[in-house]
């Protein structure tokens, strides 16, 4: 009767796994730009940013965004309606 909790947090959490990867895609190449040319002006011994230091960090990026739509998503799902009611 009604939707799974799996279910539910896939609705919840939809638009804000998008905006998530919306905003990595537009501030990725952005941060990388300024990384690169910091580190190459900055340091005494230069360091160039490759394309794995930038998937590493997007990738946990998006672990801890989704862990906290997840979690917070899953406990809304499995919440009592009535006792949601109750409280208000």
């Amino acid at each position: 009767m009604g939707a799974s909790s799996l279910g539910l947090t896939f609705l919840l959490s939809r638009d804000f796994i998008k905006l998530i990867l919306l905003g990595a895609l537009l501030a990725t190449p952005l941060a990388a730009m300024a990384l690169d040319r910091l580190l190459m002006q900055a340091q005494y011994y230069s360091v160039r940013l490759s394309l794995l230091d930038v998937f590493l960090s997007l990738i946990i990026l998006l672990t801890f965004g989704l862990l906290a739509i997840v979690s917070q998503t899953l406990k809304t799902a499995s919440a009592n309606p009535v006792e949601t009611l109750r409280a208000e």
